[in-house]
């Protein structure tokens, strides 16, 4: 009976270092679920909602909307097709963009096109966690509130090029 209480023991205490340790794949679940992401580009008076659809297990960008400024309100950018091509959309046009006109706008789409095969580093602080990973062409960094476990601010850096934004994530109704 004490081996069997000893051995009890052990797994829960097992079991409680592995839950408490963080960074498991639970933790990135977020990432594997539809949802409507809302882009602050640092700097800028733009704003951008990316909306994502499961496919294939994974989130893929489907558009990504401007709503802000108010003089670009309205064009949406549609992805689709492997490989993406990106068309913009307002009310009465369709336009297929070229590849290098789409691939910065892909580029935002693709931000959190990873899983935690990708991650490279995962750290908690005061802020919150910080995860940077492979993605996008380059090397994403996402800071996730400490409240909520969603992204709050990511970076990426791809090609020369640093893009960075706050992030309001919601999950898809």
């Amino acid at each position: 009976m004490k081996k069997i209480s000893a051995l009890a023991l052990a797994a829960v205490l097992v079991l409680s270092l592995v839950g408490c340790r963080g960074g498991g794949e639970d933790d990135l679940a977020f990432l594997r679920r539809p949802a409507r992401i809302t882009f602050r580009p640092d700097g800028t008076e733009l704003s951008l909602v990316l909306e994502t659809v499961l496919t294939d297990g994974r989130i893929a960008p489907a558009s990504l909307a401007v709503t802000l400024p108010e003089t670009l309100f309205g064009i949406t950018f549609r992805f689709s097709g492997d490989p993406v091509t990106v068309t913009a959309t307002t009310e009465h046009l369709s336009i297929p963009l070229s590849d290098g006109a789409g691939a910065w706008l892909l580029r935002w789409g693709e931000m959190f096109l990873f899983s935690k095969a990708d991650v490279l580093t995962d750290t908690t602080g005061e802020g919150g966690r910080e995860i940077t990973a492979s993605a996008a062409g380059g090397t994403v960094t996402v800071l996730l509130s400490a409240e909520t476990g969603l992204p709050v601010h990511v970076t990426l850096d791809a090609g020369g090029v640093t893009l960075g934004a706050a992030v309001e994530w919601e999950a898809a109704g």
